[in-house]
């Protein structure tokens, strides 16, 4: 089902000002905001807090349908959505330079054994030396962090929590896929080619391909081999950045195989597979086709990959 082309025409017009604005920095008037729902309205609780965005209430078909090239039995069946309360979404990941604020004040040890194939191309291992401070590639502090496990970023936003008495958390599957789709039902958020989404996502692309060259590859060039600063590419939509690409971001999902017994609100699969969690979106480690806005990957809550990052959402009582 495809959702009304004008609405999100207005909402993309609404949200493109909007995100230009300064971001709304009181107490009162974010819970105001909060409050209002006014999609397109953006603010930051605190000067280390991720800057948000309010998307619009809505509804949408979530996984991909039988006749999707690269779908997986894990993205049936297809079923209806309804995003009915106001959510906020952080408008990039959460950069290195976030993540370095919440280690210094809290204190939270360095964590090993990222999943890398610096020792050995294509040879993906934990390896004890690989951490956020050194994932095997240059970051800059405005790069999304990655070797990042799902229980990394429980505390992160405990420490966000603590710092704005707020209702930060991450986003649960269905609305990572929503915020994700904008109303668009195609493979990938732009259309149905991986081919033409270097100007929206960092994936696997021309420049992937001088260090794999047997990967299934986007035939562009996005800039970037590895991690890209966050924002770098075109906006979705919603005024949201990477959310397809640089890094795929945690969710608060377990590891459900299937969505024959998934939540229809919004909520998150949290009774099967909790032996891992789902990770969205793709990366610059991953094939074309884990771009698909469908796509679903699982990892032990443990774990760290030089490709996983997060973002945020933040809501009001339902």
């Amino acid at each position: 089902m495809r959702l009304n082309a004008w609405y999100f025409i207005a909402v993309q017009l609404l949200i493109s000002v909007a995100v230009a604005a300064a971001p709304l920095t009181t107490k009162e008037a974010v819970n105001d905001a909060m409050r209002r729902g006014e999609a397109g309205v953006t603010f930051q609780e605190c000067a280390q807090c991720p800057v948000m965005v309010i998307v619009p209430r809505g509804h949408f078909e979530m996984g991909s349908p039988d006749s999707e090239p690269g779908r997986g039995k894990d993205e049936a069946p297809l079923h209806r959505v309804s995003i009915d309360y106001v959510l906020a979404v952080s408008v990039y990941e959460v950069t290195l330079a976030q993540y370095l604020d919440f280690t210094a004040a809290s204190k939270r040890a360095v964590g090993g054994d990222c999943i890398t194939d610096r020792v050995k191309i294509n040879d993906w291992q934990p390896d004890a030396a690989t951490t956020y401070l050194d994932p095997g590639f240059s970051q800059a502090p405005n790069h999304p962090v990655v070797c990042v496990s799902w229980e990394d970023a429980q505390a992160y936003v405990d420490w966000i929590n603590m710092q704005t008495g707020g209702a930060y958390r991450l986003p649960t599957e269905a609305e990572w896929e929503y915020v994700a789709r904008t109303g668009s039902q195609h493979a990938y958020p732009w259309g149905d080619s991986a081919d033409d989404g270097c100007k929206d996502a960092n994936n696997g692309d021309v420049n992937f391909a001088k260090k794999y060259p047997d990967a299934q590859l986007a035939h562009c060039d996005d800039g970037s081999q590895h991690t890209a600063p966050v924002g770098g590419y075109r906006p979705n939509a919603f005024g949201l950045y990477d959310v397809m690409g640089n890094v795929n971001e945690w969710t608060l999902d377990c590891g459900a195989p299937d969505y024959f017994h998934a939540p229809t609100d919004g909520s998150a699969q949290l009774a099967r597979g909790c032996d891992k969690r789902i990770t969205r979106g793709g990366s610059w480690g991953t094939t074309a086709k884990d771009t698909r806005s469908a796509n679903r990957m699982r990892y032990s809550a443990g774990a760290r990959d030089d490709s996983i990052g997060f973002r945020l959402v933040r809501v009001m009582a339902k």
